[in-house]
């Protein structure tokens, strides 16, 4: 079983010795677990921190982000007080977003002390709609926390924003696009129906596209989409007869003046001098140049078209096709 994991390690949340650390884990199944630590170094004074966690694919785009989660401890002399936790969050978000994911975020930062759970619940209704979360959630920290106070710590947010920490690329640079076809033979003129599946040769990763037909590319050019890679497609492939020139050289008419003729000299030798039948030259005098056509026949081709890979041939036997294939 593949883990994706992240661990942002300990980062203050808001330039004091206030800190909090995540540990992600991601497995194949969906399984997401978050683990949160949140301390204090401040003798008397504790804080509230905050966590996201998110989940986006190759492209950038945000699959999923936990619930707001905020945890609260006391000064590390406080008697009787916590100054240290851990917690634990479990999620399951499904074995095919798990598969999509590419990178995890965390997103740590200082919650307001007072009013806790408006701060929360605010900030939760608007995290599932964003992509970009990191840009337009610290505004809305900082304007919600400005609003609301936060008990003895003045100034809720460090000046830098609240703590992001990607890991880029958990699933490494892309590979090239492996493509076949179930079955991989297919009869020419007939309708048949088909699965064109994509991978990435690196990850073995399922990738998503659509699949064309087309006598060759670029497939704007008059291809016609069939369907999605991975769904069965019921279409006829065939093809079209296509005229190209022929050049041939066809012997002349002989006749027995021609015959009799002495072989000229090769030109600008001296009398005596190999002619230009001893050095293997064909007699001008012998033979024409016949331009002719043929026909040729040119099948259609499967392709994918992919958002990362591109234009990608797909190979499989093209059964009943006529002769003259080419």
């Amino acid at each position: 079983m593949t883990i994706k994991t992240l661990d942002t390690n300990e980062k203050s949340v808001d330039g004091q010795p206030h800190y909090m650390r995540a540990l992600v884990f991601l497995d194949d199944t969906g399984h997401l677990q978050v683990r949160t630590n949140t301390y204090s170094h401040v003798w008397f004074t504790g804080f509230h921190g905050g966590i996201v966690a998110c989940l986006t694919d190759r492209s950038g785009s945000l699959l999923y982000a936990t619930p707001v989660t905020a945890y609260g401890v006391d000064g590390s002399s406080v008697p009787f007080g916590t100054s240290n936790r851990w917690d634990n969050q479990d999620y399951n978000v499904g074995a095919a977003m798990a598969q999509q994911t590419d990178r995890i975020d965390v997103l740590l930062f200082r919650a307001p002390d007072t009013n806790l759970a408006g701060f929360v619940k605010t900030l939760q209704d608007v995290v599932h709609t964003l992509k970009e979360i990191w840009d337009v959630i610290y505004p809305i920290i900082t304007a919600i926390a400005d609003a609301i106070g936060s008990g003895d710590y003045n100034g809720t947010v460090d000046e830098d924003g609240p703590t992001q920490v990607t890991e880029g690329a958990l699933t490494g640079a892309p590979g090239t696009l492996i493509t076949a076809v179930n079955p991989p033979a297919l009869t020419y003129g007939q309708q048949v129906t088909f699965t064109v599946s994509a991978t990435d040769s690196n990850t073995g990763a399922a990738v998503d596209g659509f699949v064309y037909k087309s006598l060759s590319l670029p497939l704007d050019q008059g291809a016609s989409l069939l369907g999605s890679i991975g769904q069965p497609i019921t279409a006829t492939i065939s093809g079209q007869w296509s005229v190209r020139p022929g050049l041939g050289l066809v012997p002349a008419q002989q006749n027995p003046a021609m015959l009799a003729a002495s072989p000229p000299t090769a030109p600008g030798l001296a009398a005596g001098a190999p002619t230009m039948t001893d050095i293997g030259l064909t007699r001008p005098e012998f033979a024409t140049l016949n331009v002719g056509i043929a026909l040729i026949f040119v099948p259609e081709n499967l392709y994918v078209r992919t958002k990362d890979y591109g234009d990608v041939a797909v190979p499989f036997v093209l059964i009943g096709k006529p002769d003259g294939s080419g």
